[in-house]
């Protein structure tokens, strides 16, 4: 099955809202396969620029993990950081 971002219903508004780069039907993701401009993760086969092929099996589901933990952590300590300087 050919994967492409942009045929998907549910980030129809993701795409207006935060446009990407489109590769061969796949979104160009950070390094924490965030894409650009807002906290949403991608995992599985749309993640394959950033994590390769397996990105549909379960090693990948690992591979991604392993990048989206980190910045989940940033981002949770960035929050409880502001609330403490208040």
């Amino acid at each position: 099955t050919k994967l492409d971002v942009t045929a998907e219903p549910l980030l129809t508004e993701i795409l207006a809202t935060y446009p990407t780069k489109i590769v061969k039907g796949l979104p160009v993701l950070d390094k924490y396969l965030r894409w650009p401009g807002c906290e949403l993760f991608i995992m599985g086969g749309l993640a394959a620029l950033q994590v390769g092929p397996v990105g549909r099996n379960l090693s990948g589901a690992r591979m991604a993990s392993s990048r989206i933990v980190p910045a989940l952590i940033k981002s949770r300590a960035r929050v409880s950081f502001a609330q403490i300087a208040r």
